[in-house]
């Protein structure tokens, strides 16, 4: 049901579709991270970055982006 009807039937209201859309993206960025930890603890296993792509739906340049990211924050963990 839309959200203009949830709160037209007095179903729910601004503020707690407010706070449902808050937690939908929280819950999404959680799991982005695990997702892209798991990337790059695949890429580490030796699978090549364009069937990671395949098997998550992700494209080519995300799955490299994470993998780059990585490799930047490990370098600058062992600099430090």
């Amino acid at each position: 049901m839309s959200g203009a009807i949830r709160v037209l039937l007095g179903d729910d209201t601004l503020e707690g579709l407010a706070q449902e859309w808050s937690r939908a993206r929280v819950a999404e960025r959680e799991a982005m991270g695990r997702l892209t930890g798991a990337v790059i603890a695949t890429a580490d296993a030796g699978v090549a970055e364009t069937v990671i792509a395949e098997r998550t739906g992700l494209n080519r340049r995300s799955v490299r982006m994470a993998v780059a990211l990585a490799v930047m924050w490990r370098g600058s963990v062992a600099a430090s």
